[in-house]
């Protein structure tokens, strides 16, 4: 009996070691932490996630119970269009805020954040907030919420963190690594 004892506490040990890796692992890889920072108007930072492919985009924050109130995830798409943002698999209510580039197109994504436009020598690019509805509920699926202009970015933060920031329509965003 003391070596099924024995037994059945190493499987148990390994089972919650399994365990603690796969939570490790999961919590470093999803969703995909760029490094990248948003500076809101009022001059606080919040770490971004960049959505720039559709498997990313369609997932989003979706599936997870919440995320740090000082971080956000920007979709980034292939061009500027009327972009339509759903609730679907949300868990938790938030902010929607459509932005466009500050002046000219320029390349937001992984592995390039800046590129020909609105950039200041220290790789800073700034967007202008065209959009925004705030307090989005998870309840609302399916609705589709879109913007009134055209936007090639779309900001999702945790409900009302972009009034607490001073994020409003013109408000300008800086984005930096």
């Amino acid at each position: 009996t003391k070596n099924m004892r024995v037994k059945i506490f190493l499987i148990l040990l390994l089972l919650f070691l399994a365990g603690v890796l796969l939570t490790v692992h999961s919590s470093i890889s999803s969703p995909d932490a760029t490094g990248y920072l948003l500076q809101t108007p009022d001059g606080a930072k919040l770490s971004l996630f960049v959505a720039d492919t559709v498997a990313k985009r369609e997932r989003g924050f979706g599936g997870k119970a919440s995320i740090a109130e000082s971080a956000g995830m920007l979709f980034v798409f292939p061009e500027s269009e009327f972009h339509g943002i759903w609730m679907k698999d949300m868990l938790f209510p938030i902010d929607i805020v459509w932005l466009a580039d500050a002046d000219t197109p320029e390349q937001i994504s992984e592995g390039n954040l800046r590129g020909q436009a609105q950039t200041d020598a220290d790789s800073k690019t700034r967007l202008v907030v065209v959009d925004m509805k705030e307090h989005v509920a998870p309840e609302s699926y399916p609705e589709v919420s879109y913007p009134k202009e055209m936007a090639r970015y779309v900001l999702e933060l945790n409900a009302g963190v972009a009034k607490r920031a001073g994020i409003e329509i013109g408000a300008l965003l800086t984005v930096e690594k």
